[in-house]
């Protein structure tokens, strides 16, 4: 192995286990036993040799086990002896004691020493690991604001707070706070202002944790309105006052959102939530989407997700699209809208609903008139007489939870149903909640896949035969509940695979002056009544609609380029993929039905094929969906790298088991608890979503003197 640099190579000698990477190299460090390459070795842009050992060895003991000089590492001449010492500070407490003396060099270079409790000092170079930013303003408030950057921190000194951050930001992981900086916000007021961006809600995780038992009140502050990386700078330079500020202040909530707790995969093939292709949803549906996402204050991606479940449900058993010769898909769509609670969801779903509720209204009038008719035909029957069928009442919309009622809906309504629910954790928690061996699940696993389904009644001993049942469904859930409910049995029968999910970045949504144009509504109402009336009361059977040969070659290549994604995929996530390229056909015949409607050709020869050019504009939104799923199924999934996610793998089962034990029916000190914790290398955060899953709660005791207590 040839290496240029004298210095690095000296080094490199000394070592064992050389291998070059693709930063430098890495070898067995000598400072502890170990068979791996925990140790980095690279040249940094001054030329010095750069040591990092990933089982925090100290640099000092590194060198110290190979022998190592500064020579070796940085050449004749030491960082050292290029410097000029030209002032140094005490920082003190109010007692008086030395908290860390910091010593300005020239040109640039600064040395912070820190007492090490023996008398010495542990030197820090370069605020590397203790220098907190306006770190004397800190030590004297009572009230501390934490940023992510300087720049924030000098703009809240213009209007008079105390604010800091840590060095160089949150890092990719959000793990760059130290809990050295945490004994500084003792007894203090400390208020959190994240980035509105993944690093920035975990390392605001981090902060929290280290500080919410040492500080007297910890909230997070999550300023209104922000865009995606958007900072407090950028809310005060957008019109946010100081007096818009000190309210947010005071309305800031105890404790940490569920959402900070999340933790993103850090796999590569994991991409970021993406703007939803809402171009390729044809008009009006498309203006209501994005006027919707303004008015609402939403990610575009909850009204469009739920507009093509609902549109998929008006078309319902109407249509059906033949991809191929013995394949055929309905017009069925799941959409299951993810996020936490005043996140939007549910008044993003009932704008898209809105305009049926007066074709609703008009069902249930011509229900009542005929019930009247049939009442009194009744009343004035003969014993004779031909038996009189009662009238029923045509749906379009439904929130029926238990199976028996819900197939005696989709039988009274052939051309099929919307379930909706605004929390969909109440539907599946409904499952076989009146039988002692599951079989709802499998009900709905049909219905999915528009095959028959028979239903056994209870109150008539009769049974319910649907042929061609259709049910869209579209609802919203809690990050959280859905980790809690679709795990377990709905992962492993594939009911959790069948949804397509919506599961935007957590956005603060404040304020807006946009509003829904009226007119846009009545347009998309008359696109509805236009599905509704696909199918005739006389011709209830559905007709097919065919792919041209171009959109047949569209669906076959993306058919081959998936089966390489799913083949590499973990489980869970492979089963959801193996559900796409039906849901591009789906997809593509809502959008060419839209179309259709929008035009009126449901006449016309060109309204039963699919033209390549809708089928396209499926495959961006299939797509689309098809990186949510990845993201969701990462988070969900046994073997995730991620510590959002492995329900079921053995750490998580050995936390819900070891907390199970533990508290019983006893609270326990959370100080205690956090130390076992860490003893055993169980991840805090990890540690309190597994806890509120499993119902155990953290709370202020007075029995232990105000301090924090976990009890089921």
């Amino acid at each position: 192995m040839t290496v240029m640099n004298p210095q690095l190579q000296s080094v490199l000698d000394r070592l064992e286990r050389v291998k070059q990477t693709g930063s430098g190299y890495s070898a067995q460090c000598p400072a502890h036993d170990d068979n791996r390459n925990s140790l980095s070795i690279s040249i940094g842009d001054d030329g010095r040799v750069l040591l990092h050992c990933f089982a925090e060895c100290s640099v000092d003991a590194v060198c110290a086990g190979i022998e190592l000089g500064k020579k070796d590492l940085f050449g004749p001449k030491s960082p050292s002896s290029q410097r000029r010492e030209v002032a140094h500070y005490n920082y003190t407490d109010e007692s008086g004691n030395l908290l860390f003396q910091k010593v300005r060099y020239e040109p640039k270079d600064f040395l912070c020493r820190v007492p090490d409790g023996a008398g010495g000092w542990a030197y820090k170079l370069n605020g590397v690991r203790c220098v907190l930013y306006r770190l004397p303003d800190v030590i004297k408030s009572p009230v501390v604001f934490v940023c992510e950057g300087e720049k924030d921190c000098d703009l809240l000194a213009q209007h008079g707070y105390t604010a800091t951050c840590n060095y160089d930001g949150a890092g990719k992981n959000g793990k760059k706070w130290k809990s050295e900086y945490n004994p500084f916000f003792t007894n203090k007021a400390v208020f959190i202002l994240p980035d509105n961006d993944g690093p920035g809600r975990k390392h605001t995780a981090t902060i929290y944790e280290g500080l919410k038992d040492i500080a007297t009140d910890c909230r997070i502050v999550e300023l209104p309105g922000l865009p995606d990386k958007g900072d407090a700078s950028y809310w005060f330079a957008n019109g946010g006052t100081v007096e818009q500020f000190n309210l947010l202040l005071t309305d800031a909530p105890e404790g940490l959102p569920e959402s900070f707790a999340f933790t993103e995969s850090t796999d590569s093939t994991v991409k970021p939530h993406q703007p939803f292709p809402v171009d390729c949803i044809p008009e009006p549906g498309q203006t209501l989407i994005r006027n919707i996402a303004e008015s609402v204050n939403v990610d575009i991606s909850f009204p469009a997700a739920a507009y093509l479940a609902v549109c998929a449900g008006l078309i319902g058993a109407s249509r059906k699209v033949q991809i191929k010769r013995g394949w055929y898909e309905p017009s069925i769509i799941w959409a299951a809208i993810i996020g936490r609670p005043s996140s939007g969801k549910t008044p993003a779903i009932d704008t898209i609903i809105e305009p049926l509720k007066s074709i609703e209204k008009r069902k249930i009038e011509a229900f009542e008139a005929e019930l009247k008719t049939y009442e009194n035909e009744k009343a004035a029957q003969k014993k004779d007489d031909p038996q009189l069928i009662k009238p029923v009442c045509k749906r379009t919309v439904i929130s029926d939870t238990t199976t028996e009622a819900l197939c005696l809906r989709l039988k009274e309504n052939p051309q099929g149903l919307l379930l909706y629910r605004d929390e969909l954790a109440g539907w599946i928690g409904s499952f076989n909640q009146y039988k002692k061996s599951g079989s709802d699940e499998a009900h709905f696993l049909s219905i999915w896949s528009g095959k028959a389904v028979r239903v056994d009644r209870k109150t008539d001993e009769q049974f319910l035969y649907i042929e061609n049942p259709n049910l869209s469904i579209v609802g919203g859930i809690q990050p959280g509940i859905l980790r809690r409910k679709l795990r377990g049995e709905h992962l492993d029968n594939g009911l959790a695979q069948r949804f397509l999910y919506v599961f935007p970045d957590v956005r603060v949504r404040g304020w807006t002056d946009a509003a829904i144009d009226g007119g846009v509504i009545q347009q998309v109402q008359m696109i509805y009544e236009r599905l509704l009336n696909l199918m005739s009361e006389n011709e209830p059977e559905n007709q097919l609609v065919r792919l041209s040969s171009d959109a047949q070659n569209i669906i076959r290549n993306y058919c081959n380029i998936l089966a390489i994604e799913i083949d590499t995929a973990k489980d869970v996530t492979a089963e959801a993929l193996g559900k796409l390229p039906g849901y591009l056909a789906r997809i593509a015949l809502v959008l060419h039905e839209l179309k259709n409607a929008e035009t009126w050709l449901s006449d016309s020869e060109k309204a039963h094929y699919i033209t390549p050019e809708t089928m396209n504009e499926a495959a961006k939104i299939t797509n689309w969906f098809k990186d949510e799923s990845i993201r969701v199924f990462d988070y969900f999934s046994d073997d995730s790298s991620s510590e959002s996610g492995g329900l079921q793998n053995p750490v998580h089962k050995q936390i819900e088991t070891w907390l199970g034990n533990r508290i019983n029916d006893n609270p326990e000190l959370a100080e205690t608890l956090q130390a076992e914790a860490e003893e055993k290398n169980f991840s805090w955060v990890y540690v309190q979503k597994i806890a509120k899953d499993i119902g155990i709660k953290k709370v202020k005791s007075r029995e232990h003197g105000g301090k924090y207590v976990w009890s089921v």
